[in-house]
């Protein structure tokens, strides 16, 4: 079965590359320091850019022709007489792409595209001081969490795209789980892995170990616990702790229980060759993003779009839960000489008029409270309140300029755990100790 990249949903493999090139740029944003960029000048009265023209970045998945930001554009220049031209990025070529940008002090970029990987590796270096020029009680509070750094808002998030649990009801009522209110832990679901599994059927099928997903994943564990990967200023590793050793022992306890699917631990297209799985009715449930359960519950799509069911991602601890996000947003570049216009551009993107066109038109996850509880997004997008209350958790991904590195260095770990070649308390021992050296290299 092909898989479309739907409309106005993010590519997660996409995301989860885009720090590709972060290693072979550390010693530039390092020497690049970390310099602060004054507040940007407040509109007054009317907003009138009559001869402004500016310049935004967008990639992929936030492609200007679809339909919520290709209305928001259209009401930006009417409004204001503003002119915006489009620039349109891979992620791989952000890194480098933003890299020169900062390396220049170039200016002809105004409104730059970001996740919180970029905002982590670039923040106040590239993009410009955002806190207390937005109102951000509306938004999904792990939205606004995720592009921040240090308490410092630094990008405007248009949507709230979550992992969390998909599973086929019917399966876990066979297996004698209640289909409304499935376990809320891992421990509980491993219990319940010989049930759930029949025939050729899994129990789960997630790409833990897949290309780029083992870092990302490895976090929808730890983030259900307290403890944080990093410091808030990402110069300390701050999980040798009692959850950091529970995250490595409920991953693998997940393993030698058989509740994983170990065919699709390392599938190369990761969620999109799980959702494969899952829609054919040949696992009992996956860890997914909103853009797959739309494609689990399209009947044109999925043999099993009758009986999906969708829930919190699991805790390691009763009553927790956490995950990882997807989120995407939009900034403003600390050189641009139109900051005005650009922050004005930046809001219109991201108000509660356009995300509500974004959900309505292309199932766009929306980053506003109030877009999540609109009575027609709640009759048409029955996930929104289950987005909305995934977002109260932390749903971190730890953009740091080292990122690449941190993921390289997961990625053996865990996949030696796997093997069995170290144990979860050397896993987190090594993961530890070389994360804290790969952060001292980066800063000293």
């Amino acid at each position: 079965m092909s898989l479309p990249t739907r409309s106005g949903v993010i590519t997660r493999r996409g995301l989860l590359k885009a720090g590709a090139g972060v290693s072979v740029l550390s010693p530039l944003l390092a020497a690049c320091g970390s310099a602060g960029s004054s507040a940007i000048p407040a509109a007054t009265g009317k907003e009138d850019f009559s001869g402004v023209s500016l310049t935004a970045v967008f990639t992929p998945g936030t492609d200007p022709t679809r339909h919520g930001i290709k209305a928001a554009l259209g009401a930006w220049s009417a409004r204001t007489h503003g002119k915006v031209n489009t620039i349109s990025l891979t992620f791989s070529d952000i890194p480098v792409k933003y890299a020169g940008y900062l390396a220049s002090g170039d200016d002809s970029v105004d409104v730059l595209y970001a996740w919180q990987g970029l905002v982590g590796q670039f923040a106040n270096r590239l993009y410009a001081d955002l806190t207390n020029l937005v109102n951000t009680k509306d938004f999904v509070p792990a939205t606004i969490r995720a592009m921040s750094v240090n308490g410092r808002l630094y990008a405007v998030p248009i949507h709230s795209e979550t992992a969390f649990f998909i599973y086929n009801k019917d399966y876990f009522e066979g297996a004698g789980l209640n289909p409304d209110h499935p376990p809320s832990t891992w421990q509980e679901l491993y219990k319940a892995a010989p049930a759930l599994r029949k025939g050729n059927r899994s129990a789960n099928a997630t790409a833990l170990f897949g290309p780029g997903e083992n870092l990302a994943w490895f976090l929808a564990f730890l983030n259900s616990t307290p403890t944080h990967l990093l410091s808030p200023d990402l110069r300390h590793a701050t999980f040798n702790n009692r959850d950091g050793l529970a995250a490595f022992q409920t991953i693998a306890d997940g393993l030698s229980s058989g509740f994983f699917d170990q065919g699709a631990l390392t599938t190369p297209g990761t969620e999109f060759d799980t959702i494969k799985i899952f829609s054919a009715g040949n696992t009992a449930s996956m860890c997914n993003f909103a853009q797959l359960w739309a494609v689990s519950s399209d009947p044109k799509q999925s043999k099993v779009a009758h009986s999906v069911g969708a829930s919190l991602m699991p805790g390691i601890y009763p009553h927790t839960s956490g995950s990882i996000n997807g989120y995407e947003a939009f900034g403003v570049n600390k050189f641009s000489r139109q900051q005005t216009a650009a922050l004005s551009l930046v809001k219109e993107l991201t108000s509660a008029q356009f995300e509500l066109v974004a959900n309505l038109k292309d199932k766009f996850p929306p980053s506003r409270i109030s877009v999540l509880n609109n009575p027609k997004v709640r009759a048409s997008y029955p996930i929104a309140a289950l987005l909305e209350a995934q977002g109260k958790y932390n749903t971190s991904r730890y953009g740091a300029p080292y990122y690449a590195q941190m993921e390289q260095l997961f990625s053996q770990v865990l996949a030696d755990m796997w093997k069995g070649r170290v144990t979860p308390a050397q896993a987190l021992d090594q993961t530890y100790s070389q994360l804290q050296q790969i952060i001292n290299s980066f800063y000293h």
